[in-house]
């Protein structure tokens, strides 16, 4: 006879309305709640009228202090963000400085680390999800991590799409096919400024060196499935032949990111 209100409910599996369109989302939710005690136990059910949902990022809006906006692939008809991660703007030329983005380490978050003013540490972090502020890597360390070895909970932590990763709320980053698909007609002469995504020679950052300048190099989400210490990423260098590339990065180099819209 024991009535308790209830005014908040949480889930063991977190609700995923990060659906493909706004409206899918809209509509009447079943919502139904299992109270056991050892020896009684009573379920009820209840429709929930979703009316409103947390909004994507769109054009033109701030995210974590800049304003970006979207492009559209003339290949793919995919949406893609206007610039890296970090850039202040839209490239003027292929070696813009101002659009050269900030430096992420592989599937690391948002954390400080990826400013080129960050300094460095040489003592691999523990956790993906909380590896402080700082650069890590030496000479010899191919992954800023000890633990998740073949990379499977970082390509994961990359394509999160709510706003908890590196990107917008809608956003992920891309696997390498996606960028490859995006980046067929690319030069070594051109930079992938006469591209669509503008993309810049903004080169990478290693434990004790910047360079930039001279290659287009991107980081996907993309993970090797054997314990390694390399991730996928795009590669466009000056050096012959031109056209895009799939390489095999180490994850302490940090380089740039661009988002792909969900």
């Amino acid at each position: 006879n024991y009535t308790n209100p209830i005014n908040q409910a949480t889930y063991a599996t977190a609700l995923d309305f990060n659906l493909t369109t706004v409206a899918d989302a809209f509509g009447m939710v079943r919502v139904t709640i299992t109270v056991d005690d050892g020896e009684n136990n009573a379920t009820t059910s209840f429709d929930v009228n979703v009316t409103e949902v947390a909004s994507r990022f769109e054009s033109g809006e701030i995210w974590k202090g800049l304003t970006y906006n979207t492009v559209v692939s003339p290949h793919t008809g995919k949406v893609w963000l206007d610039r890296n991660l970090g850039a202040s703007q839209v490239c003027t030329s292929s070696t813009d400085a101002l659009c050269y983005g900030d430096y992420y380490e592989w599937g690391r978050l948002t954390d400080g680390h990826e400013k080129t003013t960050s300094t460095v540490t040489a003592t691999q972090a523990t956790d993906i999800s909380n590896a402080g502020a700082e650069f890590i890597g030496d000479s010899t360390m191919g992954d800023w991590a000890s633990v998740d070895g073949n990379g499977s909970l970082r390509g994961e932590q990359w394509s999160k799409t709510d706003g908890t990763s590196v990107c917008p709320v809608g956003f992920r980053v891309p696997s390498i096919s996606e960028l490859l698909a995006e980046t067929t007609t690319l030069t070594s002469t051109d930079g992938g400024i006469n591209n669509f995504l503008k993309l810049p020679k903004s080169g990478q950052r290693t434990f004790n060196n910047l360079s930039v300048g001279n290659q287009i190099q991107l980081w996907s989400s993309t993970h090797l499935d054997t314990a390694s210490v390399s991730s996928s990423s795009l590669d466009v260098s000056d050096l012959p032949p031109a056209g895009s590339a799939d390489m095999s990065t180490w994850r302490t180099y940090g380089l740039a990111v661009r988002c792909l819209k969900h």
